[in-house]
């Protein structure tokens, strides 16, 4: 159910994640394919390092 072409969906939950994606695809990123909420950005200007860091809200 996780993938973003998964059927069968709901109208509203297939409408929302092609609204999704093509947002974040006209923002630079690329979905994986698996995780209908997780997105890459296409031209990574860190491709191989990885952050580890707290965030915090004020």
């Amino acid at each position: 159910m996780s993938e973003t072409a998964h059927r069968p969906l709901t109208a509203e939950a297939a409408t929302n994640r092609k609204m999704l994606l093509a947002a974040m695809r006209t923002a630079g990123f690329r979905n994986y394919a698996r995780e209908w909420w997780h997105f890459t950005l296409a031209d990574e200007p860190f491709p191989k390092q990885r952050f580890d860091f707290t965030v915090t809200a004020n």
